[in-house]
């Protein structure tokens, strides 16, 4: 229940985005979500199976792209919650089948917990020092980032 509240809490709203910014919102996750060619290959794909990849593959960008081609909420309501709810109910019957290797693998970070703590914090900590130096650590406030949609929209 809690997987399935948590999966679908942000489609919606990406739906809703799709909705209101239309096309604007998709050249903007082609741009800074990193997507580029990817965005192109999804919308290609999109255009023809819709319904079958709100269900199969619900996120950000195909989420935004029900809204954006004017899906019906409630059509995309229903596909995206029995999506998801089938996704989940398969992750948990995957979980069983490998529930005995990852209880190896929960035991041995139990067993090492501050070792594979500080190696995980000082990975973050180097990774967040690169991206830093290449700049990739950009934040836009909200604000702007509904400026940036706009000009798009516009453009």
């Amino acid at each position: 229940m809690v997987a399935t509240i948590r999966r679908t809490l942000t489609d919606p709203l990406y739906f809703l985005l799709g909705h209101f910014y239309g096309d604007a919102v998709i050249r903007w996750l082609e741009k800074k979500g990193g997507g580029g060619a990817a965005v192109r290959w999804v919308e290609s794909i999109f255009a023809r199976a819709a319904y079958p990849m709100v269900f199969l593959f619900p996120g950000a960008l195909v989420c935004a792209l029900a809204g954006s081609t004017g899906m019906r909420p409630l059509v995309f309501g229903i596909l995206n919650v029995s999506g998801t709810i089938s996704a989940v109910l398969l992750l948990r019957k995957f979980g069983d089948v490998f529930g005995g290797p990852v209880d190896s693998v929960l035991e041995f970070f139990n067993r090492n917990i501050l070792w594979t703590t500080g190696i995980t914090a000082m990975s973050v900590i180097i990774w967040l020092v690169l991206q830093r130096r290449q700049g990739g650590l950009e934040l836009d406030a909200a604000g702007e980032l509904e400026g940036e949609i706009r000009r798009d929209e516009q453009d």
